[in-house]
């Protein structure tokens, strides 16, 4: 299960190092990619089949160096039909086809060895419903990716990378992977010339994640453009990632600010009291009330 970040190329990646690559190297087994929408079936499809037209060239511009892709795509890995859902290579008996979320049953009725389900966390009908029942299509060996950026806090993509990052559970039905903008390396833009000054959280990024001037930059450019969405799409941790994007009721900006205080404060404990009176439970809903008056006589 993977918390990503817009434009980093995760659906691409996925796609071909957890669903070509395994299908074509393993006959009989097939693949299924889930996408949000019809419009992204065919998007990805067209990624998919760019794979495989562009497998094992050494130069698309050179046909000469390519003769052994071409025998490859003649003989190994010939297709027997291609359309906008689906590849089918009839020497090796593998099939990789794609399926829109759209449709609540996707993907049911046939056993299926490596699924890739995009956006989980946008899905329209209820994807623990879709997903479970693919699940049990899964033989021994084979896989489940979910991959999503962050859609508010809850949900059931939300609750799986909760329960996948938890270290104090015996067991994981995921492997849970969250990378920030930063892991990125085009993520950054020219310093301004009369930029001089840092804001705290700038400087807190630059020491505990050794950040350049020119990725602040981009940072500084993006939080311009996209305002509070842009811990959804480019997260500097996997908590706020969630709590800052999605319909909340709530002031995003103002949490945010909130949370880095209660993060970072510091208590001094000559004079101040503290009780606990119970410790919460991981993944229990809790509801919290507040008396905002004053006490004052009205």
């Amino acid at each position: 299960i993977c918390v990503k970040p817009r434009q980093g190329g995760y659906t691409t990646y996925f796609m071909i190092r957890r669903l070509f690559i395994p299908c074509i190297l393993n006959p009989g087994h097939n693949g299924l990619l889930i996408a949000q929408t019809g419009k992204d079936v065919t998007a990805y499809f067209r990624i998919l089949r760019r794979c495989y037209n562009m497998f094992g060239v050494l130069d698309p511009f050179d046909k000469g160096q390519n003769i052994f892709a071409k025998e490859l795509h003649q003989h190994l890995l010939h297709t027997v039909y291609s359309n906008r859902r689906e590849l089918v290579f009839d020497q090796i008996d593998v099939s990789i086809h794609c399926e829109s979320a759209e449709v609540e049953e996707a993907g049911q009725g046939f056993m299926v060895t490596h699924v890739l389900a995009d956006e989980v966390a946008r899905w329209e009908h209820d994807p623990e419903a879709t997903l479970g029942n693919l699940k049990e299509a899964i033989p021994a060996g084979g896989t489940l990716d979910l991959i999503s950026t962050a859609n508010g806090w809850g949900g059931y993509f939300f609750e799986e990378a909760m329960r996948a990052r938890d270290p104090n559970k015996t067991y994981h039905e995921f492997v849970y992977h969250f990378h920030p903008w930063w892991y990125h390396d085009e993520y950054f833009d020219t310093i301004p010339a009369k930029d001089t000054s840092l804001e705290k959280s700038e400087l807190r990024l630059i020491m505990n994640h050794n950040l350049t001037l020119n990725q602040i930059a981009w940072r500084r450019r993006k939080k311009e453009e996209l305002r509070v969405d842009f811990d959804e799409k480019y997260p500097e941790n996997d908590t706020d990632c969630f709590l800052m994007s999605g319909q909340g009721f709530f002031d995003k900006q103002i949490i945010s600010v909130r949370r880095d205080e209660l993060t970072t404060y510091q208590p001094k404990w000559e004079g101040e009291k503290l009780t606990i009176f119970r410790n919460p439970k991981p993944h229990h809903e809790y509801i919290i009330g507040a008396d905002v008056a004053s006490g004052l006589d009205a």
